[in-house]
């Protein structure tokens, strides 16, 4: 198997070379090439690489790093914590650069609803509190992006059910005025949590039809916030940013401001969230929250949206 970043341009061209992986079975070995001789490497695709392949350890599949070809410039790998995850040893160079309080390396998500574990607030703070100390981006932006992250994780752990392994990554480029996330999972995606859960009020919908059904406001599977990723994506389509929403083998996509249709793709066990903020843009809370007072806290929110929906 190669799995080549150098054809690689977006989150769909990424799952579309993991997908295999997700076919092999307990037991499967499999030798893979890592071809990363690019200069530029985006945070969310190394981040579905490790995802990809904790689900293959997680599932007895043997998965061997036979070869890795790098730009040796390039030292982002190490840096952002993936040669670590992937269990893959390296020398580190005699000047390093750190990393620390510059952006979210890769980073474990670690819960388990079974057992009533769930993920540490430390994560959405560690991530807000980089941005705010390190860059200058409107207070609308870093306002929006605490209560939308919880919204994202919240999803995660709900989607995930008792299964799955979770990732977060989140790094601010300032020339380009981005900031990329991404958030994902490798559980038991969107479709069977909407629609096999007991007493579920979405049994009957599609697999196209589960993934749009997300971002829409009160969704839930009766555990969680009960917005699924609604102010998400209405803080994305104010912000003219970037979202990907993909589980299974379809996804959704906003691009600024508009919500396309839903599309086939290759196979992903679990959910992926992504998102490309747009630094430039401030965004109107009375849109994003539909005139709700921004939330301190996901239950005042979730709260006045019981009123206005019911």
């Amino acid at each position: 198997m190669i799995i080549d970043l150098t054809r690689v341009f977006s989150v769909p061209a990424m799952v579309t070379q993991l997908s295999p992986i997700f076919d092999l079975k307990p037991g499967n070995q499999e030798l893979v090439v890592i071809n990363m001789d690019t200069p530029v490497i985006f945070p969310e695709y190394l981040t579905l690489i490790v995802a990809a392949f904790t689900w293959a350890r997680e599932h007895g599949v043997k998965l061997e790093v036979r070869r890795i070809l790098r730009d040796k410039e390039n030292q982002y790998p190490q840096r952002i914590n993936f040669y670590d995850l992937m269990g893959i040893p390296f020398r580190r160079p005699l000047f390093w650069k750190s990393s620390k309080g510059k952006f979210v390396e890769i980073t474990p998500l670690h819960f388990d609803p079974f057992n009533g574990i769930t993920i540490k607030p430390k994560v959405v703070d560690d991530i807000i509190r980089i941005f705010r100390d390190n860059y200058r981006v409107d207070e609308s932006i870093y306002k929006s992006l605490n209560y939308c992250l919880w919204e994202q994780i919240d999803n995660i752990q709900n989607h995930s059910g008792t299964q799955g392994t979770g990732f977060v990554v989140a790094q601010n480029y300032p020339t380009k005025h981005e900031i990329r996330i991404c958030v994902v999972d490798t559980g038991r995606g969107i479709y069977d949590s909407l629609t096999k859960t007991e007493n579920s009020i979405f049994s009957q919908l599609t697999y196209k039809e589960a993934i749009r059904k997300c971002i829409e406001p009160k969704v839930t599977r009766g555990t969680g916030m009960g917005n699924g990723l609604y102010h998400s994506s209405q803080f994305i389509k104010e912000n003219k940013g970037t979202f990907i929403l993909y589980s299974g083998s379809y996804y959704i996509t906003i691009v600024n401001g508009v919500v396309e249709d839903v599309k086939r793709g290759a196979k992903w066990e679990g959910t992926i969230l992504f998102q490309k903020v747009n630094t430039s843009n401030t965004v109107n809370y009375n849109a994003v929250f539909n005139n709700c007072p921004i939330p301190g806290s996901i239950e005042e929110c979730d709260d006045w949206l019981d009123g206005l929906f019911e």
